[in-house]
């Protein structure tokens, strides 16, 4: 991890809120395929929908194209699922353990 990664989630919370969304659906998954369909994240309930779909469209953008997050496009029944990257957890278990970019823990923690 670098501090750009940990920085994009500094900048853009709906990128994290997004990460602890398919993190917990992972857990929960288990044994069961780690492909889930696109999330909806309860922080960005308080914006209006258009909000909401603009940010939720716009976070997973960024988490794909930083490769934190895979898609797939599944059949008519499933539709696109996505999963986390190994990347993207461990992106989320390093904001978990409360490193972050100005705190001088991250050339440590690298």
């Amino acid at each position: 991890m670098n501090f750009e990664d940990l920085t994009l989630l500094e900048e853009h919370p709906h990128c994290l809120a997004l990460l602890q969304a398919y993190a917990r659906a992972q857990a929960a998954a288990e044994a069961q395929s780690s492909w889930h369909g696109r999330t909806s994240v309860g922080s960005l309930a308080e914006a209006d929908e258009t909000d909401q779909i603009d940010q939720s469209s716009h976070g997973h953008g960024l988490l794909i194209a930083y490769g934190f997050l895979d898609v797939e496009l599944g059949d008519r029944r499933d539709g696109i699922q996505y999963r986390l990257t190994t990347e993207g957890s461990q992106l989320f278990k390093l904001w978990e353990s409360g490193v972050r970019p100005n705190s001088g823990d991250l050339a440590e923690s690298a």
